[in-house]
């Protein structure tokens, strides 16, 4: 038993040691409280992310329209050529 608290001193030794040449090596830090607010409030409130999906239906629509405005003028082309001759 008394070896098991020899240990247990040991380490507890050694970790105050520890501590000590950190506090004498580190400067604590002192963040500004603004900063941390902002930080607290950006990470707990995060904006809800949806991704929109573009509808194939859209994409035809598009494409057909695009083929009756092209055949039209082409037409309407054709139409008034065909006149002046």
């Amino acid at each position: 038993m008394t070896h098991l608290t020899a240990t247990k001193e040991k380490n507890l030794q050694m970790i105050l040691s520890v501590e000590q040449n950190l506090q004498r090596t580190l400067r604590p830090v002192y963040p500004n409280p603004e900063f941390v607010h902002r930080l607290e409030n950006r990470l707990n409130n995060y904006p809800r992310i949806s991704i929109e999906r573009h509808s194939n239906i859209r994409v035809y629509l598009i494409v057909a329209v695009s083929l009756l405005t092209s055949l039209s003028a082409s037409w309407f082309l054709w139409r008034s050529l065909s006149r002046k001759n």
